[in-house]
């Protein structure tokens, strides 16, 4: 996947940046499950994997569109 958004770009700090927004999403999703007092479910990490689906989709977006 680093690869393939890799060769999109051309660029390794814009790749980066993608995969940094992912590891925010999931340290935000650690805090939020430990300020509500919840455990991590099965219905949770389904979650994540959504989030994670979604902010990858956005951040590509919003990279494209900056670029142009």
């Amino acid at each position: 996947m680093f690869s393939i958004i890799m060769l999109t770009f051309r660029s390794f700090s814009q790749t980066l940046a993608v995969f940094i927004m992912s590891a925010f999403g999931i340290v935000g999703i650690l805090w939020g499950h430990f300020i509500h007092g919840h455990n991590l479910s099965i219905f949770s990490i389904f979650g994540v994997i959504a989030l994670i689906g979604v902010m990858v989709n956005d951040s590509l977006v919003f990279i494209s569109a900056f670029n142009s």
